[in-house]
């Protein structure tokens, strides 16, 4: 493992999604975030974000909400600041309860995330890189609401 910037890099991941990134920059591939079958019935609204992970909980200590229109930012985690209009996304697994997908958003953004839904909960998973720096996150979503009027 190496650590970068207070996050760990677990240095499987960190090939892979060096190679992915390369993949999909030579290819030039950009599509929307995928159906997955996890996320039917997905309800918008205000969604908890619990950190499961010592390198999650230093990111978020307090944990976080975010109000959410559709689950693509679950997809992202980790990422979220970047130009989603450009990502490309590959879907590995597709199941009603666990989800893999892998993601580039050429020049500012590549990642691997997996998904388990339990209830109304997803368990998030996600490693990849975000602006040039490592991220390697675990937290769970869990709706609790609606979202404050004006929020987006």
């Amino acid at each position: 493992m190496m650590s970068h910037g207070g996050f760990v890099v677990r240095p499987k991941h960190l090939i892979l999604s060096c190679a992915l990134a390369a993949a999909f920059a030579a290819t030039g591939l950009a599509a929307p975030a995928p159906g997955l079958k996890l996320f039917e019935g997905f309800a918008p609204g205000l969604w908890q974000i619990t950190p499961l992970d010592p390198d999650s909980k230093q990111r978020w200590p307090n944990g976080g909400s975010e109000c959410l229109l559709s689950p693509g930012a679950m997809l992202r985690a980790g990422a979220e600041n970047v130009d989603v209009g450009t990502c490309g996304y590959t879907v590995v697994e597709n199941g009603p309860d666990r989800a893999t997908v892998t993601y580039v958003c050429p020049g500012t953004a590549s990642g691997r995330t997996t998904l388990r839904r339990s209830g109304d909960a997803f368990k998030v998973d996600a490693q990849g890189f975000a602006n040039k720096q490592p991220f390697d996150m675990t937290g769970e979503y869990r709706r609790v609401g609606s979202c404050p009027a004006g929020a987006r």
